[in-house]
């Protein structure tokens, strides 16, 4: 690093010939060469002492070339460096930043930053809203949410439960798997129901020929009460010269059931009988229709029984 050194000393009377001065002015251009000259850092003699206050409102560090621009905190054990990443456009940091109160980084403006408001706590502020955008969230530890939690566009789920008898009715708070396992329990073992048998209570009896159209069977409140939940139900052929093929019933709101096999005098099965029993939902009106191989006979009849009810 060049520095100054006094090449000429001058006393009265002495003639000063160009040589001298250019010595001198030789020795000054070179202390203040852009590239070689004194830096006054203060660490070579006479180079002047370091620089300990800039003077200006405005600094401007770089060369204006296409360059990161570094500023180094130069000390024994630990070096303080950050950098300005010149084609990324952002500032680097290669140290940690220790923010020792409560002091905020803020964003925007001062209604959105981080700070720790108290030792021990993270404060994460926005006057609207905190988005947390990845592929996975994860979150170890205790999670208390004070306002409410909405999944999607799912309703707002403001708390979550723990009551056996599930007594608040809430249509914002979940239940505990406890809760629900204590309910249901609870449930079952009050629940009761009992069958009560009707003596084929007819609500159907058909007149001859083929009857491929739905046809309603009328059951009255006298036969199964209003309070019934289900309704026993079997279907009967009194054919005895041709073959009711199928026959099929349905209830309100209940998809159509095939209600067995045919039945005629001349296979090995009774010449008459039941088509089939089952239980369905107790309903206003119940439908049926059936088919023969020869709608011409007058005894192709089919009946509906109301076997019993279930309350």
């Amino acid at each position: 690093m060049a520095t100054y050194t006094r090449q000429s000393t001058f006393t009265d009377g002495d003639t000063i010939f160009a040589s001298l001065l250019n010595n001198e002015y030789d020795q000054l251009v070179a202390a203040f060469n852009v590239s070689s000259g004194h830096t006054h850092d203060g660490t070579t003699t006479g180079d002047g002492g370091p620089i300990s206050n800039l003077f200006s409102n405005t600094l401007t560090f770089g060369t204006n070339t296409n360059n990161d621009i570094s500023v180094t905190f130069d000390a024994t054990s630990n070096d303080g460096v950050f950098t300005w990443m010149e084609d990324e456009d952002y500032f680097q940091f290669s140290d940690d930043i220790l923010l020792s109160t409560d002091e905020k980084l803020l964003f925007r403006d001062s209604a959105i930053y981080i700070n720790s408001s108290v030792d021990g706590q993270l404060d994460l502020v926005a006057d609207t809203e905190i988005q947390i955008a990845a592929t996975t969230i994860d979150i170890n530890g205790n999670t208390e949410i004070s306002g409410s939690l909405t999944l999607g566009s799912s309703t707002a789920v403001s708390s979550v439960l723990d009551e056996d008898n599930m007594a608040s009715d809430s249509a914002t708070a979940l239940a505990t798997q406890q809760s629900i396992k204590a309910y249901v329990d609870a449930q079952v073992a009050a629940a009761t129901m009992t069958w009560t048998y009707v003596s084929r209570a007819t609500i159907f009896t058909s007149s001859s020929g083929n009857h491929n159209t739905w046809t309603s069977c009328s059951i009255s409140t006298g036969t199964v009460p209003a309070s019934a939940s289900a309704i026993i139900i079997s279907v009967y052929s009194q054919s005895t010269s041709s073959d009711v093929t199928n026959a099929y019933i349905r209830a309100t709101g209940i998809a159509e059931r095939i209600m067995g096999k045919s039945y005629s005098p001349n296979n090995s099965d009774d010449a008459s009988g039941d088509f089939n029993t089952f239980t369905i939902p107790y309903k206003s009106s119940v439908d049926i229709k059936w088919t023969t191989n020869n709608s011409g006979e007058s005894d192709n009849l089919v009946a509906v029984y109301v076997d019993g009810y279930i309350s």
